[in-house]
């Protein structure tokens, strides 16, 4: 936007002549923000606009390259962190196989893992076989792992989580005995 279209939207009239409390220009502060991008325009105005969070990244190659990077991973970006289309190429890097996209369990946020061939591990097809036999599509408790196994005669490795201990009611100021004091006369 061009600081006329700025100050209209942020009805100050002219955006150069407002100042802040310590007599600074809202202009400068503007300027000096990180996530906003300030360019000048050739008729001699300034132009501001949204600073992405990863302003590098234009292209699904350059997007597989930033998860590649992040080992420990990379929230999902949106168009307003990247560039438009984003969206579709994460897809497209997930059915093609290229990453990892895990949903939390709100279904709001996803975190993208790179998909390393030292990550991958081989499974035999009979533990495959016994998965698919056991039709389980959704997520897994861990009390309800716990209940199966015990159901077979199986003790769970998960550590129960320790007792808390009930203290003992806490005196307030003043209760103990007091100490009395001799008077000499």
């Amino acid at each position: 936007r061009t600081a006329v279209e700025l100050a209209h939207e942020l009805a100050v009239g002219d955006l150069y002549a407002v100042e802040d409390i310590k007599g600074g220009r809202l202009v400068d502060d503007i300027a000096k923000n990180p996530k906003i991008l300030v360019t000048e325009q050739e008729g001699g105005g300034q132009l501001f606009a949204f600073k992405a969070t990863f302003d590098a990244v234009s292209s699904k190659q350059e997007l597989l390259q930033l998860v590649n990077i992040s080992p420990l991973g990379l929230k999902e970006p949106t168009e307003k962190d990247t560039y438009n289309g984003v969206q579709q190429d994460v897809a497209a890097l997930f059915e093609e196989g290229a990453i990892y996209k895990i949903t939390n369990p709100d279904g709001k946020t996803s975190v993208l893992f790179p998909r390393l061939k030292s990550h991958e591990c081989k499974v035999d097809s009979d533990i495959r076989q016994l998965w698919a036999e056991s039709g389980y599509k959704g997520r897994i408790d861990a009390d309800d792992i716990d209940r199966e196994l015990l159901k077979v005669g199986l003790q769970p490795t998960r550590q129960a989580k320790p007792e808390k201990r009930v203290l003992g009611k806490r005196k307030g100021p003043g209760t103990g005995k007091r100490r009395k004091k001799k008077q000499n006369n």
